[in-house]
């Protein structure tokens, strides 16, 4: 089987996964920085994301913030139940205004996952990619100083866009790479000083400017 008939494939068995999950849901719409604050408990929601993104956070008892994972269409917030394996305070927050998505019982997931192959199967994807990610956090925190973890950081969001932008806040920044939003800060007017990145024309966020260097920062 070719790679063009298999991406085809495994698109129309996302699409069925999710209609399955989704049928007589209803799809709200979300605004940036509200919170998902009913994904931890057994008895509460997960929300199947359809267009916009949102950021799985965990919050330590000193108050220190790290974005554990972001998700993106197609990706469902909540199957994960953080709060039932550390103390931690975990949440997820809009990324992105006019963020939609549909709010199921966990319960009803749980469900749907032991009588449907298909659910199962795109479920258990995206829990595995959700680990990796997590993988790759605990990574980078373990062997890069925060310059490098900024700078690789960057590239990877700068990737998702056609203009090369990144509109994650300083704050948003800072918590994806685990440090304080006046490191990132002082960070980035180095990077700008060498001609790395540079404020977005007409929106907000910033332009990654050199790739290759930045890559190498």
């Amino acid at each position: 089987m070719g790679s063009e008939q298999q991406s085809t494939n495994n698109c129309a068995r996302k699409q069925e996964a999710l209609a399955e999950l989704t049928r007589g849901a209803r799809l709200h719409s979300y605004g940036r920085g509200e919170l998902l604050s009913d994904i931890r408990e057994i008895h509460g929601f997960v929300y199947i994301l359809n267009a916009g993104s949102v950021g799985l956070y965990s919050l330590s008892r000193q108050g220190r913030e790290i974005m554990l994972y972001t998700f993106h269409d197609g990706d469902i917030v909540g199957l994960i139940r953080h709060g039932e394996v550390s103390d931690t305070c975990s949440y997820a927050k809009v990324l992105v205004d006019a963020t939609l998505a549909y709010r199921i019982s966990y319960q009803h997931v749980l469900q749907l996952i032991s009588t449907s192959l298909t659910v199962t199967s795109y479920v258990c994807k995206l829990i595995s990619r959700q680990l990796g990610e997590s993988y790759r956090i605990i990574e980078e925190l373990a062997f890069y100083e925060i310059k490098t973890r900024l700078a690789r950081t960057l590239v990877r969001l700068a990737l998702s866009s056609e203009e090369l932008i990144v509109p994650a806040t300083h704050a948003e920044l800072a918590a994806m790479i685990g440090t304080r939003q006046e490191e990132v800060t002082k960070l980035l007017c180095h990077f700008r000083a060498l001609g790395l990145v540079a404020s977005a024309p007409h929106r907000r966020g910033l332009r990654v400017l050199d790739l290759e260097c930045l890559t190498s920062a």
